[in-house]
Parts: structure tokens; C-alpha cells; sequence
């Protein structure tokens, strides 16, 4: 398959993107990208068309990988409804078998005409220092930013876990089951480190892991059949510490070196000086079934609205995302005043159907932005304002996040009742 991608025109650092749940041939793929000296570009299998239509065009992929027609179809409907992608010819290949190509099989047979000495060239063009994969992070101030990720980090996260758990890792009977999606860079980093290692890795989709009842482990899999450790592009010729993943201005990963400048990682000095990771300084959600949700994206949209003044997405900890809204009072009364209908008071405003409806509106328009499990499925609307003297906003008028949710616990819990 990496020799396909060199006959189809892939040049080493040129982007690619993967548009699948966790599969076998999610792994191959990605593996293939690296031999040709691409870079690889995760994207959920739960995005939305907006998610995908910014990731491809602000990585700049040439070409995408999807996971069967139905992704295929979504694809071809973010780039026939796209301004920002049209006239991009943006080759689509499907990892599923039905017989009809671009498939991994005609893909692989295109690449027939490739040397192994032009397959090596691309597989040895990169350093520990270039880019091995672009992660697009959850957004947390807005759209989700392109997080360059390296060879070298990728490669000694590898040899550090080997070593230091060599009695888990490289036992002759190691194997490996990733049930995690494979567009987070966690389970594409545990990949590596068991190929590494030398033991068997597999893949399923299953949420639950496999039962105690006669079920097995997934025969879809990797084997390293002379158990013989993986080297990464470029080892052997760059040493030293990993290099920031920060080289982006869009730094904001935990793979970077802690304390980096440009990272949004807050850290403390120890008596030994090491700078242990201790937080974010940008606010991220967690639900309660560990979905990742950047408010930020969606507070923006809704206060797109001329009747909200403010918009906090709460979920932290729960079930499914919720919003607090309140109103603003010019555009409440603009809002009145253009539907013919007498003025309302915040309070009044709250409990009115037609004022419901239009939040609803907004929310509906934020939730498009998002996958399913990032959305807005209920909220609730304040008749109190946020201002600088109720504690809520900071004196350059940004919200205090951890204020609000203090000060409207009450509120929040009745929206999970």
C-alpha cells in the first residue's frame, strides 16, 4: 500500500487522512502512510461534516482513507457542499472489501511499478524531528487546532514504556487488544509501543470489552513475526530528547515537553526540578463516558443569537452535555420589538415558549457543528445577567467558568434530574 501512495503521487510529508472507526486496516494504513514518508491525519468517525470539512482543509490532505461507503458518501457530500474545498480533487479510498475500487487492494496493485529502493528513499526521508502525524485537538478556544506530533515522540514514548515494563511487554505470549478509536493518539502510541516490543497487537470496535463466556480476542490483528522491535523513520541518525511538539504555534499536547512556552499545560517546579503536569489552562469538559468537548465552540455559536447574552456548556463528569443561558436585555427587547409583541421581562422571557424556541434554534445550529456525542441535549435560561460585580466575569469582561458552575450547581443538577 505505501508503494500505491508513491506511484499515486505522494511526496514525503505530504498529509493523508483517515476517516474510520478502530479497525485492522485502520492500522495498516497508517503504517503505509509512514513507510511513504506521509503524514497521517486522524479524524473520528463520529465528526460532523463541519469537523471534517475544517480538518481536511486546514491539514490540507491530498487524499483520505474511509472506512466503508457510508463514510465514502459523507465525504462526497462535505466536498460537493464545500466553498473552502471546492475544486480540490481530494482521491478517496475505502478500507471495506465489496469489490469496487479505489480499494487497499487496487490501491496496493497500483503500486506495482515501485521500486524497494523508491520505497526506501521515502521511508527514510523523515527525522526524529518531522512530522509523523497532525492530531486535531478538541478546540478548547475555538476551531480545533492541528497538533504536530513527531517521530521522535511517538518513538521514545516506544522505547521508554519497553523498558520499563519489559515482564508485561515482552513476554513470548504478549498480545495486545485496542479497543480505544485509533483518531485518538493515545491508542496510536500504545500500537507502536507493542510493536516495539515485538507481541501481537488486535483491534476491535466493541465498546464492552470481550466476555468470559467462549469469546476470544478479534483474529484481525499485527504480528511482529520475528519479534524483532520497530524503528521509526529516521533512528539512528537524530538522538536526544524529543523534540517539543510545539514546533506549531498550535502547541497543546501532553506528549510535549512540560513547561513548554507555547503550550497550554500548566506546570509546577519540583525540588528536583522536574515540572510535573498538573493541568490545563484552557477549559476542557470530560463526560461521564470520557468524550472530550471543547465548550468554547459551541458557547460562540449560540452567542451568535441576538437574545443571548452569555452561554456556558456544562457536562464535566456527566452523562451528556448541558447549557446555561442567559439573555441580553438590547436584544431581547430588538427581538420584541421586531415580532409586535409587548416587552419582556428576563424573567418573563424565561418561561416564554416563542423566546424557547429561538434558544433552541441556536442551540440546533451549535449542535451542527459538533459530533453527536459533543452536542447540546438540554439547557436551561437565566433571567441574571454575568457582569464583573456578580463575580462571574473577569474585569476584561471573560466569563469566570468555574464561577458559574459554583454559583448555578442548583441549576445544573436540575438539568440532569
Amino acid at each position: 500500500m505505501a508503494k500505491g501512495l508513491i506511484a499515486g503521487g505522494l511526496a514525503p510529508g505530504d498529509t493523508v487522512a483517515v476517516l474510520s472507526a478502530t479497525r485492522y486496516e485502520w492500522t495498516l494504513v497508517d503504517f503505509a502512510i509512514w513507510f511513504a514518508g506521509g503524514v497521517t491525519v486522524p479524524i473520528y468517525e463520529a465528526s460532523s461534516a463541519s469537523q471534517v470539512e475544517w480538518i481536511l482543509s486546514d491539514s490540507g490532505a491530498g487524499r483520505v482513507f474511509v472506512e466503508d461507503r457510508g463514510k465514502a458518501a459523507l465525504l462526497g457530500q462535505v466536498l460537493s457542499a464545500s466553498s473552502v474545498l471546492t475544486g480540490r480533487l481530494v482521491p478517496v479510498v475505502r478500507m471495506d472489501y465489496d469489490g469496487e475500487a479505489p480499494n487497499l487492494a487496487s490501491l496496493a496493485a497500483a503500486g506495482a511499478g515501485v521500486t524497494d529502493a523508491e520505497l526506501e528513499r521515502h521511508r527514510s526521508a523523515a527525522e526524529l524531528h518531522d512530522v509523523e502525524s497532525l492530531v486535531y485537538t478538541s478546540g478548547t478556544t475555538g476551531k480545533p487546532k492541528g497538533c504536530e506530533i513527531m517521530h521522535g515522540n511517538f518513538a521514545l514514548v516506544a522505547w521508554n514504556i519497553v523498558a520499563a515494563l519489559p515482564e508485561l511487554l515482552q513476554r513470548e505470549d504478549a498480545r495486545t487488544l485496542m479497543l480505544l478509536p485509533l483518531a485518538h493518539v493515545l491508542a496510536r502510541a500504545v500500537q507502536v509501543v507493542c510493536l516495539t516490543a515485538g507481541g501481537d497487537s488486535g483491534q476491535s470496535r466493541r465498546r464492552g470489552m470481550p466476555g468470559s463466556h467462549g469469546s476470544s480476542v478479534p483474529p484481525r490483528g499485527l504480528r511482529s513475526a520475528t519479534r524483532r522491535p520497530w524503528v521509526p523513520p529516521g533512528a539512528g541518525r537524530a538522538a536526544g530528547r524529543a523534540p517539543c511538539c510545539g514546533r506549531s504555534t498550535h502547541c497543546s499536547t501532553v506528549s510535549c515537553i512540560p513547561g513548554c512556552a507555547r503550550c497550554s499545560v500548566a506546570t509546577w517546579s519540583t525540588v528536583s526540578g522536574a515540572s510535573p503536569i498538573t493541568g490545563r489552562k484552557k477549559e476542557l469538559l470530560v463526560t461521564a463516558a470520557g468524550k472530550n468537548v471543547a465548550p468554547a465552540p459551541l458557547e460562540e455559536k449560540i452567542r451568535e443569537h441576538q437574545l443571548v447574552g452569555h452561554a456556558v456548556v456544562v457536562g464535566d463528569g456527566k452523562p451528556f452535555i448541558s447549557a446555561l443561558v442567559n439573555l441580553d436585555p438590547e436584544g431581547l427587547e430588538h427581538w420584541c420589538t421586531a415580532r409586535s409583541v409587548p416587552l419582556l421581562s428576563a424573567a418573563e422571557a424565561c418561561t416564554d415558549a416563542a423566546v424557547r424556541d429561538a434558544i433552541q434554534a441556536a442551540v440546533d445550529q451549535a449542535n451542527s457543528l459538533v459530533s453527536k456525542a459533543e452536542s447540546i441535549r438540554k439547557f436551561r435560561i437565566l433571567d441574571a445577567a454575568f457582569t464583573v460585580e456578580s463575580g462571574h466575569l473577569t474585569p476584561s469582561l471573560k466569563l469566570k467558568r468555574a464561577a458559574v458552575v459554583k454559583d448555578y450547581e442548583a441549576e445544573i443538577e436540575e438539568l440532569y434530574g
